[in-house]
């Protein structure tokens, strides 16, 4: 292989480790990935640490062998997360002293009680921008230190690292040196503060975490230690750069400008990142607060997520809730098929039940997705001026990714109906693109305005007059507020 350097991008998520190779353009070369095993007792889910770092040091392998690839042309290594399991371990043996407990385990859920007063809520929200939903790290990271024994043990002799799994493996890349993690996947513990940046001894206090076993928060952008010792890896290669999943979804199309947001759109689910700026520091209960991942500035974005009706209840939902005879009148005048998502029914998936009109026997499936997405749209819509009135935060333009995305048709009526630009995103690895710009950026071999360029798939306009988008969506929300 040619001396042109790459960068390895580790990727942990709970289903599998993978490590991608990338050329300095973004461009994925290579990829090898390792599944995890956890086990599942009765909703006790655990992971092995040491599987872990095995997956990780077997990616590792696979590609260095594939690609022989040396320290000259390897730029440095970068980690996207999801922050799947928490754990601890012993800063002088370096042995795990726990399994990895993920946060989907039966105990993160049982914790949640924690969060008890309504008191107390606010103010942990307020400092970490975090609803007790988001709180399962939280809660397992006490569960850990109140029922582990070993836990409690080498905490009270000083001797106990608890964390999130990155952190782990980043201790083990470095040879048992660093123990860190970056400041967006520290804002998901819900022990961060994200205002003044660091672990927040009141929450720590609070929940009985000496925020000495917590491991050192930097900017997502910075050099965490080097590799030594992680054989097959060569020593001395820079870990550079650590994201979160989401955040670095956020970064994917390299836009940090003020009222600007992505939308994420698959068949299940909308969520709605905004970067709302510096100086934003007021909570909304309906929204979650995330940190904009930079080092020279404080920036903040709003995340929130509502259901979507799945396309396969289209087919089978039957039931109706009553509806008003105006209604039903107001509808009978429409010829095309109207859809509208239950505000109070849900199918058994758990997905809002769908109130189809003018549905037909002879009704073309084309027909009939084509009403889905548009009702899509309006809900996009709906929300969009929901979160525009909470926040006085008029949005200028919009990028999208995810499945749904990929309809030209959606994307373009999303333009129409919001009266604003819209930007497909590239869709293969959307959020290992975040972690690539932010490190292209922090050793800057990759101007930004190439970034921006290779981001983007496609720009959409509104073709639709304002008179004509508006009246529109005015008929579907007239109907959605009465039914």
């Amino acid at each position: 292989m040619s001396k042109k350097k790459n960068i390895c991008l580790l990727s942990l998520n709970r289903e599998h480790s993978a490590v991608y190779l990338m050329d300095k353009k973004g461009d994925i070369v290579g990829e090898a990935v390792q599944t995890l095993s956890p086990t599942n007792e009765n909703g006790y889910i655990e992971y092995d640490p040491l599987e872990i770092v095995y997956s990780v040091r077997s990616c590792f392998h696979q590609l260095f062998q594939k690609f022989k690839l040396t320290k000259d042309n390897v730029e440095a290594i970068s980690i996207v997360s999801s922050s799947y399991a928490v754990m601890g371990w012993s800063k002088k043996s370096s042995m795990a002293l726990s399994p990895a407990i993920s946060t989907k385990c039966k105990r993160a859920y049982l914790c949640k009680t924690l969060l008890s007063s309504k008191g107390q809520r606010q103010i942990v929200y307020e400092k970490t921008g975090l609803h007790p939903q988001d709180s399962s790290r939280l809660s397992l990271m006490n569960w850990l230190s109140h029922h582990n024994t070993d836990i409690k043990e080498a905490q009270k002799n000083g001797d106990l690292a608890l964390a999130p799994v990155e952190s782990w493996v980043l201790w083990n890349l470095t040879g048992l040196k660093e123990i860190e993690i970056d400041d967006t996947n520290a804002s998901q513990t819900m022990f961060y503060n994200i205002y003044d940046r660091c672990w927040d001894d009141y929450i720590c206090r609070d929940f009985e975490i000496d925020s000495s076993v917590l491991p050192t928060v930097k900017p997502a952008d910075s050099i965490f230690g080097s590799t030594n010792g992680f054989l097959p890896v060569p020593d001395g290669i820079p870990i550079c750069g650590m994201l979160h999943r989401i955040h670095s979804r956020l970064l994917s199309s390299m836009d940090t400008q003020f009222r600007t947001a992505h939308v994420f759109l698959n068949s299940q689910k909308f969520s709605l990142v905004v970067n709302i700026g510096q100086d934003f520091t007021t909570a909304h209960p309906d929204l979650k607060t995330l940190i904009v991942p930079t080092s020279s500035q404080i920036r903040f974005a709003l995340d929130a997520v509502i259901d979507f009706p799945r396309i396969p209840s289209l087919m089978s939902s039957t039931e109706f809730e009553d509806i008003s005879p105006e209604i039903f009148e107001r509808l009978a005048q429409s010829e095309s098929l109207l859809l509208f998502p239950s505000k109070t029914k849900n199918n058994k998936d758990g997905s809002p039940m769908v109130h189809l009109f003018n549905m037909s026997d002879d009704i073309s499936e084309e027909v009939l997705f084509r009403a889905y997405y548009k009702s899509l749209v309006f809900q996009v819509k709906y929300f969009i001026n929901h979160f525009e009135q909470l926040t006085g935060i008029s949005l200028k333009e919009i990028t999208i990714s995810g499945r749904l995305s990929r309809n030209e048709l959606l994307r373009q009526f999303l333009s129409d109906i919001l009266q604003t630009p819209v930007k497909r995103l590239y869709e293969s690895h959307t959020y290992l693109r975040g972690v690539f710009f932010l490190v292209a950026k922090r050793l800057g071999f990759l101007p930004e305005s190439q970034l921006n360029k290779k981001s983007v798939f496609k720009q959409h306009i509104p073709n639709m007059d304002p008179i004509s988008s508006y009246a529109q969506y005015n008929q579907w929300l007239q109907v959605f507020d009465k039914i």
